[in-house]
């Protein structure tokens, strides 16, 4: 199912693929999530669900952390860096709190 809703340039896929996230296997969920980092509309929604926490933060690996701080989109990377960026002095493995990531 997340292959289908990925491929699908619909407005409406980002917000079917976030509704099943509780459900999804490791495997599901890690392709949601890459579906989620392809485009700079539903990176956006990825954050609008972890800021309501709706996807919780700890659910995120490292890479797609990384993916968000370093989007080409700069309001995507720059909302990103307003809740996802490291204290000074931790390690790459660090995973911070996400409370919010408003805009």
């Amino acid at each position: 199912m997340v292959d289908a809703l990925a491929s699908f340039n619909d407005a409406a896929a980002g917000p079917l693929l976030l509704s099943y996230w509780r459900t999804y296997q490791p495997a599901a969920r890690a392709a949601a999530l890459e579906a989620l980092l392809n485009t700079g509309e539903r990176a956006s929604l990825l954050l609008d669900a972890i800021d309501r926490h709706e996807i919780p933060a700890a659910s995120l690996e490292v890479a797609a952390r990384n993916r968000l701080l370093e989007y080409p989109d700069p309001k995507v990377a720059s909302r990103a860096k307003g809740c996802c960026k490291r204290p000074a002095g931790t390690g790459p493995k660090w995973l911070p709190p996400i409370a919010t990531c408003s805009t």
